[in-house]
C-alpha cells in the first residue's frame, strides 16, 4: 500500500534514520495519506500507508443521502444548527505527530449547509460527533466554517462548536472503521 512512498518509508524505518519524518511529510503532501505506526513488543513498528484511492475517498464531497445513511437525519439551511465532526481523525499537523502516529484532530464533516462529507476513516475506529444547537447559536457561526481540517480548532475535543457550546441541545456519537470507501460501524472507543 502506498507504492513508492511505502517502500521508501519502510526502508527508512528499518534503518532508523531521521529522514523518516521528512518522507512521511512528502508522501502525505503528495496525496498518499496518513501513517500509522503501531508499537510491537520489541519497540519496532510497522508503517502503513493509505492507498491513493483511500485518500481520494476522504477528499470527496458526498451526496446528502450518503451522509444521512451514516449520520442519520441532518438539518440544513436557516434552521440547520447542527455539526458533525470526526474527533479522532489523524492530524495533518506534523507538530501533532509522535512515533509515526499523527492526531487526533477534528475533521469537520457537516456544518448545517448543503454540503457534507461522509465518513471515510483511514484507520481504526473513528468517533463522529453529531451536535445540535438551539437558535441562540448564531447561524453565522456555522456558515463561515469549511469542511475538513481547516476549522477543526473551532471545536472542542468532544466535537462541540466552541462558539455555541452553551447552546448545545443534543450530542450523539456514532463510530465507523475502514474501509474508507465503505465504512463499517464499530464499537466506539471509551
Amino acid at each position: 500500500r502506498g507504492g513508492r512512498c511505502g517502500g521508501v518509508a519502510a526502508a527508512l524505518l528499518a534503518t532508523g534514520t531521521v529522514l523518516l519524518a521528512l518522507t512521511v511529510a512528502v508522501c502525505v503532501a503528495a496525496g498518499y495519506g496518513d501513517f500509522e505506526r503501531p508499537a510491537t513488543g520489541k519497540g519496532l513498528a510497522q508503517l502503513n500507508l493509505l492507498a491513493p484511492e483511500d485518500v481520494i475517498a476522504q477528499a470527496e464531497d458526498h451526496s446528502w443521502s450518503d451522509c444521512e445513511t451514516f449520520f442519520g437525519t441532518l438539518t440544513s439551511g436557516q434552521n440547520g444548527r447542527m455539526t458533525v465532526v470526526d474527533i479522532s481523525a489523524p492530524s495533518p499537523d506534523p507538530d501533532k505527530c509522535m512515533f509515526g502516529h499523527c492526531g487526533p484532530n477534528n475533521f469537520v464533516h457537516f456544518t448545517g449547509s448543503d454540503t457534507c462529507k461522509r465518513p471515510s476513516p483511514p484507520d481504526g475506529c473513528h468517533s463522529y460527533v453529531k451536535t445540535s444547537y438551539s437558535e441562540a447559536c448564531p447561524s453565522s457561526a456555522l456558515a463561515s466554517l469549511e469542511l475538513g481540517f481547516s476549522n477543526g480548532s473551532a471545536f472542542t475535543d468532544e466535537g462541540v462548536l466552541k462558539r455555541c457550546q452553551d447552546f448545545m441541545t443534543k450530542r450523539e456519537v456514532v463510530c465507523f472503521e475502514p474501509p474508507s470507501r465503505a465504512p463499517r460501524s464499530c464499537v466506539c472507543p471509551a
